[in-house]
């Protein structure tokens, strides 16, 4: 909670997501996961209750054969991970968390330096800074990547980050 505590208290407005430990169908590690996620989910309750912006994000409740192995989800285990983010995000965004963004938003490299990147400001307080794009792969399903970097007078360092989602890309259009 160290690192959810140092977000909020540098960018208090900021919506922190905090995801849930899946389950590994192995007893042991499955009693050790299940305990860290019930104190998460107290802890992130507590802080959401002093007026943070921080919400859990389910991972404990891929099924048994959502599984490729004993530790990797396939395809389906993916996808319920997929639709857990994208139902946090909408519940952020009805809690009224998430506003607009400002700016030039039809040039994806608006405020960044010419190649795209997103400055490497380390050690100096800057505002944070992402980039979001859309692309067509050759199956013709669209992937939309987000990356965001924060910077905080070098105590937090820079914190990514990196999304990549071909099943919601349209799901996420609907919300702007």
């Amino acid at each position: 909670m160290a690192v959810v505590d140092r977000i909020t208290a540098a960018l208090p407005t900021a919506v922190v997501f905090v995801a849930t430990i899946p389950r590994t169908n192995n007893f042991l590690t499955d009693f050790i996961a299940d305990r860290y996620n019930s104190d998460i989910n107290r802890l992130l309750l507590r802080r959401s209750a002093d007026g943070f912006r921080v919400m859990p994000v389910r991972m404990d409740d891929i099924a048994p054969d959502e599984y490729a192995d004993r530790l990797h989800p396939n395809d389906a285990g993916y996808r319920k991970m997929s639709d857990n983010w994208f139902a946090a995000l909408r519940q952020a965004v009805k809690r009224g968390w998430v506003v607009p963004a400002e700016g030039d938003l039809s040039d994806p490299n608006s405020g960044n330096p010419d190649n795209g990147a997103c400055p490497d400001d380390s050690g100096t307080s800057s505002p944070a800074s992402s980039s979001t794009s859309t692309s067509e792969d050759n199956s013709g399903q669209y992937i939309a990547s987000t990356q965001s970097h924060i910077y905080q007078r070098g105590q937090l360092g820079p914190v990514v980050a990196s999304t990549q989602s071909q099943s919601h890309v349209n799901r996420w259009a609907a919300f702007y």
